[in-house]
């Protein structure tokens, strides 16, 4: 009896082993994740890119407006720069989360020999002055957050510029 229900299997067997309908299923169900994780992965990849490339751009455009030595009036220099930095960002950084240091050497000799002598602020006719933007990137999904174990990413930029021989009026 039990080689009569085996016989009668074999059959069967053969019919479910040679059917391939519902592969597409299953083999989207095992691609699907992995799919779906590189897209998102991307998206955060793309998202970091174009937050440092606008950085490097706002802090660009703010060391040229800085070499100047041109005050717009009713504002600090430092506070005119700190502006086109956050004009140049606010696409897709919160200007209230921007860090924003302007540091003054009377030579590069000495910002290269003592980093730690600079002066805060834009400086004045010739000086060495370095800009640096810092921003904390949140990560727009809790995907990478798991992956990474951190809620965000540091992004910098930093310019370093002579300012032309203006006269402070």
């Amino acid at each position: 009896m039990k080689l009569g229900s085996l016989r009668r299997l074999v059959p069967a067997w053969r019919r479910v082993r040679d059917d391939d309908s519902g592969a597409t299923l299953l083999e989207f169900g095992m691609l699907a994740p992995v799919i779906f994780m590189a897209t998102i992965g991307l998206f955060e990849a793309t998202m970091m890119v174009s937050v440092k490339t606008l950085l490097d751009a706002g802090t660009r455009e703010a060391s040229r407006f800085g070499i100047t030595g041109e005050v717009v009036s009713g504002e600090t220099r430092e506070t005119t720069i700190k502006g086109i930095i956050a004009n140049h960002t606010s696409a897709l950084v919160l200007g209230s989360a921007l860090n924003v240091t302007m540091k003054s050497y009377e030579t590069f000799q000495q910002l290269t020999t003592d980093p730690d002598s600079g002066v805060p602020g834009a400086g004045s006719a010739n000086d060495v002055v370095v800009y640096t933007v810092t921003y904390q990137q949140p990560l727009m999904t809790p995907y990478l957050e798991t992956i990474l174990g951190v809620e965000k990413i540091p992004q910098s930029a930093r310019v370093i510029v002579q300012n032309e021989p203006f006269e402070v009026e």
